[in-house]
């Protein structure tokens, strides 16, 4: 068996909703991010294949990563889609916060997840 592996890091916040203890706040991270890839084989000795004699090219590896992850959640608020920050838009006596978030583009860097964001459930969603 052939394992390799590819790190990224992100720096991004979350929270964890209903968690009895500080994780329930805002707060942000490093999170560091590990695909690992394995196969059997390795692919077939070619001239004309550039990952002759790999499991698969430490390119597209880095290239997925980047696009799926990377550049969706780097310096992001990661929130999870039903937590109650998220649903605060939709109550009329919030109207006007919200519009502060709106105005200061806060929104903007907020991503929503159809998981809670916690190291495993972001594993499995990504």
């Amino acid at each position: 068996m052939f394992t390799i592996s590819r790190k990224i890091e992100i720096d991004a916040g979350h929270r964890v909703p209903y968690h009895h203890s500080k994780c329930r706040y805002l707060h942000g991270h490093r999170w560091t991010i590990v695909a690992h890839v394995s196969s059997h084989l390795l692919v077939k000795a070619d001239p004309d294949h550039s990952d002759s004699g790999m499991v698969v090219d430490f390119g597209y590896i880095k290239q997925v990563l980047t696009e799926r992850i990377h550049d969706q959640f780097d310096h992001r608020m990661i929130l999870w889609e039903r937590d109650p920050l998220v649903q605060i838009e939709t109550r009329p006596e919030s109207w006007g916060f919200m519009e502060s978030l709106k105005a200061a583009r806060i929104l903007e860097s907020t991503r929503t997840v159809p998981c809670i964001p916690t190291a495993e459930g972001l594993a499995e969603h990504w």
